[in-house]
């Protein structure tokens, strides 16, 4: 208890946290594809987008369910609907993005989107707007990630993927922790939907240097026909299916198990907040723990990709989640809650 204590007493403080990225900076960057400066910049919109997640699991579902008595099944139908419609489109939008040969434009795009999207939610009384932007907020933000995650490609080689991505995971839980702290007055000065235009902005502010310092080689000028070549190579593909029978199985069973972890992230303060009792300030609390630990978790398991392959890695993840799940719905204690958070 009193190591775990102290560790997040050094996690909390920022120097430690700079020391970590700057040291794995280091380490990831003898890419020979980019710059120091070119991976940090990718990696700082993982930073910013890391906020929008943050912003749901404290705030937006607290808002509607809790601020303004939306049933629980009609916020979390109106998210899952966003999601089965990433889902349905996202194959598209990767083959027409695979066709341009070009991420940057996608992303900027669905990222600018999501902005203004995210900052309209709590603006005006209609809640059945509110709904749809919420909605439009998390499409665009999930197809943003498709093109985010497409680039490292532009930054990392072969050799160097695994710690490059573990800085920007690392980056995005850093992000979160330093998110957590600066929406605080705002929203102790008008409540949770003044959350969401800060939010907005600073994941924006975040995503600017990823646009403009990650270049990309120019392949081809735009065609619209570009978006029919995109459907007919997913349809292509599925005729190919047997060809691809790995990649099907490990779409299904992600299915099964970002569904589970989407519906506890999603859901969790809700439930601490209207089982458990919790305040803002407990959830803050249980988030930042979570938050601190896996800063450190995303180098390690950056390293452990390299080391023994994602599958192994994945596996590992999944069963340190099981873990996680079965034992926080097992308790009712916040301390217990601070504890398991560690393994979030």
């Amino acid at each position: 208890m009193v190591s775990s204590f102290r560790a997040m007493q050094a996690g909390l403080n920022p120097a430690a946290v700079t020391r970590r990225v700057v040291s794995a900076l280091r380490s990831a960057t003898a890419s020979k594809k980019a710059s120091r400066g070119t991976v940090l910049s990718w990696a700082l919109y993982d930073a910013g987008n890391s906020l929008w997640p943050m912003t749901i699991t404290l705030y937006v579902a607290l808002w509607f369910i809790d601020d303004h008595n939306v049933r629980e099944v009609i916020y979390g139908t109106v998210y899952s609907s966003s999601l089965v419609v990433v889902a349905l489109v996202s194959p598209v939008l990767g083959a027409v993005s695979d066709r341009y040969g070009r991420r940057l434009p996608f992303l900027m795009l669905f990222t600018g989107v999501a902005v203004v999207a995210m900052s309209l939610i709590s603006v005006g009384e209609n809640l059945t707007l509110s709904l749809f932007f919420f909605a439009l907020a998390m499409f665009t933000f999930q197809s943003a990630l498709l093109y985010y995650d497409a680039l490292l490609d532009a930054v990392a080689d072969e050799e160097s993927r695994g710690r490059i991505s573990g800085l920007g995971v690392a980056m995005g839980y850093t992000g979160t922790v330093v998110g957590v702290l600066l929406l605080v007055p705002f929203v102790q000065l008008g409540g949770r939907g003044w959350a969401f235009l800060p939010t907005g902005l600073l994941y924006l502010s975040l995503s600017l240097p990823c646009f403009l310092f990650v270049k990309e080689r120019f392949r081809e000028p735009w065609r619209w026909s570009y978006i029919i070549e995109g459907y007919q190579r997913v349809f292509q593909t599925l005729r190919e299916a047997r060809r691809h029978a790995n990649v099907f199985r490990y779409l299904v069973a992600r299915l099964f198990y970002i569904d589970a972890i989407t519906t506890v992230t999603v859901f969790v303060a809700t439930y601490t907040v209207k089982v458990l009792d919790f305040t803002d300030d407990m959830n803050r609390a249980l988030f930042l723990v979570g938050a601190i630990f896996a800063v450190v978790g995303a180098f390690v398991y950056g390293r452990v990709v390299d080391w023994i392959g994602p599958k192994r890695t994945l596996v590992l993840v999944l069963a340190q989640w099981a873990v996680v799940i079965i034992a926080g719905a097992s308790t009712v204690y916040p301390a217990s809650l601070c504890a398991i958070g560690v393994l979030s």
